[in-house]
């Protein structure tokens, strides 16, 4: 899949979102685990780069709690609805967005954080992404990197693989190759988890069935306490479907 394909399906993929209502909090279903992650590394006051940044729903969140956070993503579409929400939502001045292939991305600024959520399996050279972002960290810097596991139930037995050509993924990943190769470009490991059990995918593998639900539990706390439980369950059972790794700098 040449770099063309991939920028049609982005826009593509992001043709239906629609402009935010509110700013997330840390329950909404859709993000909770990262949330949950970047609660426990971002500082107040942090310089972040989203790369990939999609709507920037997680940047709106980040710029909530006194974070300027830089979000670069190759859609019209997304950035446009990105830049549209951060005004609407009160947090333009601690958000700037660019329309750009990430790897076209020049600047001589430094991050204290730099994102990469659910963006290394659509690339064709994920490694290059690393480098950049490693170039693009200040001194202990770090960065945040969610991403498919190939060891994903519904992925096991072929379930999610229409869902896969659909939104442009190139790979999955295990979670210890991700770290070796990590490692291997100069970083430290300083968090790693297995989350997100085969229930949770589904709802966004088959979003006619599960865009619903997601939306429901997004908007209440309790139906996202509930539906995170019972993913919690499947997870332990049968394994899971999304990796997350925080690396330091070195």
């Amino acid at each position: 899949m040449d770099s063309k394909e991939i920028k049609k399906l982005n826009e593509t993929y992001h043709k239906e979102d629609k402009v935010q209502k509110r700013i997330i909090t840390f329950k909404n279903y859709t993000y909770r685990t990262l949330v949950d992650v970047l609660d426990g590394y971002i500082k107040q006051g942090d310089k972040i780069l989203d790369l990939g940044c999609g709507v920037g729903t997680l940047d709106f969140y980040l710029a909530s709690k006194g974070n300027s956070v830089t979000g670069i993503d190759q859609s019209k579409i997304a950035i446009n609805i990105a830049a549209r929400n951060s005004k609407a939502l009160g947090v333009d001045k601690n958000t700037t967005y660019f329309q750009k292939n990430i790897f076209k991305f020049n600047t001589k600024e430094k991050f204290n954080d730099v994102l990469l959520f659910e963006v290394i399996e659509h690339l064709p050279n994920d490694t290059k992404a690393f480098v950049m972002a490693r170039k693009l960290l200040k001194r202990n810097g770090l960065l945040f990197i969610s991403t498919r596991s190939s060891s994903a139930p519904l992925s096991r037995i072929g379930l999610t693989k229409k869902h896969d050509e659909r939104v442009g993924h190139l790979r999955r990943y295990t979670l210890e190759e991700l770290g070796k190769m990590i490692i291997s470009l100069g970083f430290a490991v300083t968090y790693k988890s297995k989350t997100e059990g085969f229930f949770k995918e589904l709802l966004f593998s088959y979003p006619k069935f599960g865009s619903s639900v997601v939306r429901i539990a997004n908007r209440f706390a309790l139906v996202s306490d509930v539906l995170n439980f019972v993913d919690n369950i499947f997870l332990r059972l049968f394994g899971e479907s999304q990796l997350v790794i925080v690396a330091r700098k070195k």
